[in-house]
């Protein structure tokens, strides 16, 4: 059998050597010369030392080259389907000759923003499926939160990337670039984290083959601290402070006499109002409406006689229900007020009385903090945690690690400061 054939392409000889077991020539290959002799005296080197492969022309053994070429072939003129593409990308992956790889009309070849959208639009997801089939929370309210954020910072950095092309290069990058955009620690790994699940999600799930999110870091160093009231500006806020809703600022009263979050207090009944507890069984969001509390336990709040009472007032007043309706009515019988509705008011009462919220980050869930902490100076942390529903230790210490004059005097004055506040508040209930 012949090793090779030699034929001219205008002026330049070039060589197809034949695969010896096969009979099958390879690609044609140029020899570089202008005469016969002179390709004949190069191709015989080929065959002596190696065929030159590459841009490089590095010398390989025309074994591997048959081989190969017999491999090419195969690829090229096969009727090949993506799954086969699939496990021939995985294999030059896996030897190091990809980072990353998307076959046409397989699962990676959706665009990122496209993706990291569907993943958190909660109607169509199908990681929310997953979680309710497990019976594992995830709220309208996250995943519509979680979607702003990737509209906001994902989308635009990853425009035109699919999904099977990232590497763990371009989130390392991605999540070096957001730093600059000016955002505390906290809403920075927020960011972080609404991209990292999906992409995770995708790895555990066959849709990429790298876990991208594999050792990305998150963001180190304390955020801005959330300011908390000083007694004696609690006092004022109720006594001397403009509302413009008298259900807002007994809400705030709510908040800071018996620790309730914001959407435990909006969903607040009649039927929740004890003689001297409230019970705390549901919680709401605008965008869930009425669920469960954040730990999904009911608990009981002790609560004073003066705003026991006027809460079931303010109960009696709601014009489409006033005995099963909410306390904290809105604009038809299906919803509370507006959480927003409740936070301007208690913003422009702080500012009405001179206290700058905006400067020490006051917001109305540091009312929830001012109760931790005067909690944790008269009463252990086993007895506070029932009555915040805290979970742990570690986050109730986040919420009650302010100091407060009171907190620092002896612990005789302690008994005096909790009976003015609780005096001052039963004046405040009654007006």
């Amino acid at each position: 059998m012949r090793r090779f054939y030699l034929h001219k392409r205008g002026s330049v000889y070039y060589a197809e050597l034949i695969n010896q077991e096969t009979g099958i020539k390879m690609t044609a290959k140029s020899t570089g010369t202008r005469t016969q002799d002179d390709a004949l005296l190069v191709v015989a080197e080929w065959l002596r030392t190696g065929i030159p492969q590459g841009h490089a022309k590095e010398k390989r053994e025309k074994g591997t080259v048959f081989n190969l070429e017999g491999i090419l072939g195969g690829i090229k003129h096969l009727d090949l389907i993506a799954a086969d593409a699939e496990k021939i990308a995985a294999i030059l992956k896996d030897r190091g000759f990809l980072v990353s790889y998307t076959v046409a009309g397989g699962p990676g070849s959706q665009m990122v923003a496209g993706f990291l959208e569907s993943f958190w639009t909660y109607e169509t997801s199908p990681y929310i499926r997953e979680k309710a089939a497990y019976k594992q929370s995830m709220t309208r309210g996250h995943c519509t939160l979680s979607l702003g954020r990737i509209k906001t910072y994902w989308e635009p950095y990853f425009r035109g990337k699919r999904l099977g092309d990232l590497t763990r290069n371009d989130i390392k990058e991605f999540s070096l670039a957001l730093p600059s955009k000016g955002l505390s620690t906290l809403t920075m790994n927020h960011v972080l984290a609404c991209g990292k699940t999906p992409l995770r999600w995708a790895y555990e799930n066959g849709l990429i083959a790298e876990d991208v999110t594999k050792g990305i870091s998150t963001y180190g160093g304390q955020g801005k601290k959330r300011g908390i009231l000083e007694s004696e500006e609690a006092e004022r806020l109720f006594a001397e402070a403009s509302w413009n809703d008298p259900r807002a600022k007994l809400a705030a009263m709510v908040a800071l006499t018996c620790g309730l979050r914001q959407g435990e207090i909006l969903v607040l009944r009649p039927a929740d109002i004890g003689e001297d507890v409230l019970t705390v069984a549901r919680n709401w969001s605008d965008s869930d409406g009425e669920k469960c509390t954040k730990t999904g336990e009911t608990r009981k709040v002790p609560v004073l006689p003066a705003l026991r009472d006027e809460l079931r007032r303010q109960g009696k007043e709601n014009p489409y229900d006033p005995v099963n309706g909410f306390i904290f009515y809105g604009i038809d019988a299906s919803r509370p007020m507006r959480a927003q509705s409740v936070l301007y008011a208690f913003k422009d009462a702080l500012e009405s009385i001179g206290v700058d919220h905006a400067g020490r980050n006051i917001l109305f869930h540091s009312l929830r903090h001012t109760y931790a902490t005067a909690l944790s100076e008269r009463v252990t942390e086993a007895q506070a945690m029932k009555s915040t529903g805290h979970k742990t230790s570690a986050m109730f210490a986040h919420y009650s690690d302010h100091q407060t004059e009171e907190g620092l005097e002896a612990v005789g004055k302690a008994s005096e400061a909790a009976f003015g506040n609780i005096v001052s508040f039963r004046k405040a209930a009654s007006e």
